[in-house]
Formats: structure tokens, C-alpha cells, sequence
């Protein structure tokens, strides 16, 4: 496959990931119902495809999670996430931070617009 090929491939597998809101908040929202749910593969969804179009790593970290019995916990924690004041947003990236009762964070949230679907993707957890 040529380079050309490659980028117009992922360009279209993009275009028809359309799973996640208009806002970096509703994408998180839709993603931690997920959780509660237990769904592994419609969270897996949430996050943003990797360079060869899928989100496979995303699944099998997800099952993982289950099979320990986490995702509830998973979801309560991101349940409190807030907005990153501390980082640059910019209309194509946002963050959110999980800090714990000292004040400090310990679990960063880091969401990038799917530009050529229009959602809002989880870059990283």
C-alpha cells in the first residue's frame, strides 16, 4: 500500500468514526455509561483510532479492567473528572484531570476532536 493509499484509507475509516459527542464533556459522559454498563467493546469506541484504523489495544485494556472487576471503579473515577486548568486547550484538544484529596492528579484524561467526523474522541488515559 502506498503512502497515499494509506492516508486516504485512514482518512475514510475516520470519516466513519462517528462514536462520541460534539464536546470533549459529552464524549466522557457517553464513555463512563459505558463503563457502568460493562460494555466493553461500545467504550472501547470512545477512544480515538490508532494509526492503522483501529482500537484494538483500547478492547483488550478494557477487558482487562473487567475481568479484574475494575470498571465500576473506572467509572466512579472518571465519574469526577475535571476540566485541566493547568493545560493549553485548544479547539481540537482537551484534558481532564482526576486529583485526589491531597489535590494532586492522578489520572490525566486527554480527548482530541476527530476532525474529519466531527466527535470528540479519548486520545489516552
Amino acid at each position: 500500500m502506498t503512502g497515499e493509499e494509506f492516508l486516504k484509507n485512514y482518512e475514510e475509516l475516520m470519516m466513519a468514526d462517528t462514536v462520541g459527542g460534539a464536546t470533549p464533556e459529552e464524549t466522557l459522559k457517553m464513555f463512563v455509561e459505558a463503563l457502568r454498563a460493562e460494555d466493553v467493546n461500545l467504550a472501547a469506541r470512545y477512544f480515538l483510532l490508532d494509526d492503522e484504523g483501529k482500537g484494538d489495544k483500547w478492547v483488550t485494556y478494557l477487558q482487562e479492567i473487567k475481568d479484574n472487576g475494575l470498571m465500576q471503579k473506572l467509572a466512579d473515577d472518571l465519574g469526577r473528572a475535571k476540566v485541566d486548568t493547568e493545560s493549553v486547550v485548544s479547539e481540537t484538544d482537551y484534558n481532564f484531570v482526576i486529583v485526589n484529596a491531597e489535590g494532586d492528579v492522578v489520572r490525566e484524561i486527554n480527548m482530541e476532536l476527530n476532525e474529519f467526523s466531527g466527535v470528540w474522541k479519548i486520545e489516552s488515559l
